[in-house]
């Protein structure tokens, strides 16, 4: 049976980090777990630039994307509210698999949360281009390489 966190003792927390790591240590010549220290670092920037209201940046959506493939290599923003009144933004990722993610804010509070995208482990948001618009989801697919009506039809 899997164990739970919460009745870990301390010390097993601990050993359970260190083994953790140590399984992701990509060169084991150094000191450093240079894997670990790149995710510190991620987590603290995803901190710093995705934090809203009361959440860390790292428990959002972009926050998450960042920590678990870096920073895009390209984006389109839409900071002006659209016909639909929803702001977004596309990040595209082209080092190894290509990806790309479309957020929304639809409570206009900073919040952009994963409206679409091809990485199969994003759910995505049923209605997505209602809320965006169809002529802003035609401009995005586009932008992203695609037909211009991909996510028009279905």
């Amino acid at each position: 049976e899997p164990y739970k966190k919460d009745e870990l003792s301390l010390k097993a927390k601990r050993q359970f980090l260190i083994e953790f790591w140590a399984k992701r240590d990509a060169n084991r010549a150094t000191p450093e777990n240079e894997t670990r220290i790149a995710f510190y670092q991620a987590i603290g920037y995803a901190n710093a630039h995705f934090s809203v209201r009361y959440v860390p940046g790292w428990k959002t959506a972009r926050g998450r994307i960042v920590t678990k493939y870096g920073l895009p290599d390209d984006s389109l923003t839409n900071p002006m509210q659209g016909r639909t009144g929803v702001r977004f933004l596309v990040w595209r990722f082209t080092r190894g698999k290509d990806r790309w993610f479309i957020f929304g804010d639809r409570d206009n509070n900073g919040d952009f949360r994963v409206m679409r995208s091809n990485e199969p482990s994003e759910p995505g948001t049923p209605g997505w281009v209602e809320m965006i618009g169809y002529e802003e989801a035609q401009e995005i697919a586009e932008w992203l390489g695609l037909q211009k009506n991909y996510f028009l039809n279905g």
